[in-house]
């Protein structure tokens, strides 16, 4: 039983963060920004969070991955000549979902990432005291990429995302790159090699996960 529990442990460890694939970009990762305002002109599209994905993927250092979905909330993003001008997106971390595992395994490693013990209930999301979390837009450079301040368990970074923007029939689509940021920057520490010198090395968590999202918005 011991050692059972140690390797569902283990599983829970591995999914909160992410081991990079060769593809993805690494964002630029900054201070918080002020945050962009729209024009009067611009169009504001509602996000239909029925019809949008967040999409996260996290390993250990050495071998193993897992991944799964996290559901946005509510978001608006205002638009002109297909320049999103401002936006905001909330994401509800309560809705964390591990899709590669299953049964026990699966709620194990669901209630570590989100905190619900409280013995491990800072190690990851922490989502009794943080529910949410936002990106709030800070600019966006056409075709290449969005910039904005995301905000996790109450600590705010600047990030640039590698996405395409569409308009079309009265449908706004933003398509993301998987990208990855690196978690420690949002003190998300846990079996991090890099902050904790004395991990084992099969224990040893990236501190790079990675996001790829599809959002839908509509006028």
């Amino acid at each position: 039983m011991k050692k059972l529990l140690m390797n569902v442990f283990v599983v829970a460890v591995l999914t909160a963060t992410t081991v990079a694939c060769k593809n993805d970009k690494k964002t630029t990762t900054s201070d918080a920004q002020e945050t962009a305002k729209p024009t009067v002109e611009a169009v504001a599209y509602k996000v239909s969070t029925d019809n949008s994905t967040l999409k996260w993927e996290g390993a250990k250092v050495i071998g193993g991955k897992h991944f799964g979905t996290v559901n946005l909330k509510e978001g608006v993003f205002s638009v002109k000549e297909g320049l999103i001008e401002s936006g905001k997106v909330v994401i509800d971390m309560n809705s964390i979902n591990a899709t590669d595992v299953e049964g026990e395994e699966k709620e194990m490693l669901e209630g570590h990432l989100k905190g619900t013990n409280d013995k491990q209930k800072s190690d990851f999301f922490d989502v009794k005291d943080f529910p949410t979390a936002t990106f709030e837009v800070t600019g966006h450079e056409k075709g290449k990429a969005l910039k904005g301040n995301l905000t996790l368990k109450g600590i705010t970074n600047n990030i640039e995302v590698p996405v395409k923007v569409s308009e079309e029939n009265g449908m706004l689509t933003l398509v993301s790159e998987p990208f990855t940021i690196d978690r420690t920057d949002w003190k998300i520490n846990f079996n991090s090699g890099s902050v904790f010198k004395d991990v084992a090395k099969d224990r040893v968590i990236s501190d790079n996960f990675t996001l790829q999202f599809t959002v839908e918005a509509k006028k």
